[in-house]
């Protein structure tokens, strides 16, 4: 994790969240858009082949890397 990431509010997601189709998650630090909705962050994980899911901070994101761009 950079010391961006650590201003990120990205949590980690439980196998049982659901996942809703169009949202931006993080699989194992990439960012994906899913195309499924109706399953969980569990299904999610094996459709993608990830190990952990977090919630993306798009937002966060964008912000750091302007910062990131200006500096």
């Amino acid at each position: 994790m950079t010391k961006t990431d650590d201003k990120l509010n990205e949590p980690v997601l439980s196998d049982d969240y659901p996942v809703y189709a169009g949202y931006l998650y993080v699989a194992d630090g990439k960012v994906i858009q899913s195309d499924w909705h109706g399953i969980t962050v569990g299904r999610l994980k094996k459709v993608v082949g990830a190990q952990e899911i977090r919630r993306c901070d798009i937002f966060g994101r964008q912000a750091a890397q302007k910062k990131t761009a200006v500096e």
